[in-house]
């Protein structure tokens, strides 16, 4: 929460956090309706980022949010490689309708990794939240993603019989 980057992607001041601090915030997840799951760098088992999700089962759906901390690993591919197995995990063991996001609209490079795939932008509220870096309006996107829409993208076609 140190890093200018993340700090600036996040909209927050910039802080350290104790060792204290963080086992403090992990320990406000649940398991159930608040998750959190650490992120891995599989071959050096390094822990990278997270993700959370809020989860409404009355209303099946929920809030994610990504983190990549580690700044070699920005802008790499992680939310590529792991969004599938993220989704269907959502969308098939939780059983949740939808998946909502929020970004702002300076992150143009979360925006369109999640419009690529499939998420639609359900609303985008105009100047809505601060800067804390230099106090201009920022533009906030709404943004969803459909487990039909996501089971449309992820299931392989049929293989066509011969003839057709």
């Amino acid at each position: 929460m140190a890093d200018p980057e993340v700090t600036h992607m996040l909209n927050t001041p910039p802080r350290q956090m104790t060792k204290a601090q963080i086992v403090d915030y992990i320990k406000t997840f649940d398991l159930r309706s608040n998750l959190l799951w650490g992120i891995f760098d599989k071959p050096t088992g390094s822990h990278i980022g997270f993700f959370t999700v809020h989860a409404d089962y009355q209303r099946s759906q929920g809030i994610v949010n990504l983190l990549i901390g580690e700044p070699e690993f920005r802008n790499h591919g992680v939310l590529s490689t792991i969004r599938k197995q993220f989704a269907e995990y959502f969308f098939e063991t939780f059983g949740l309708k939808v998946m909502m996001a929020t970004a702002l609209g300076r992150n143009q490079i979360v925006i369109n990794t999640l419009i690529k795939a499939g998420w639609k932008i359900d609303k985008i509220l105009k100047q809505h939240t601060t800067s804390h870096a230099d106090g201009t309006k920022l533009d906030l996107y709404l943004m969803s993603l459909s487990r039909e829409t996501w089971r449309q993208r992820n299931t392989p076609d049929p293989p066509s019989l011969p003839g057709n």
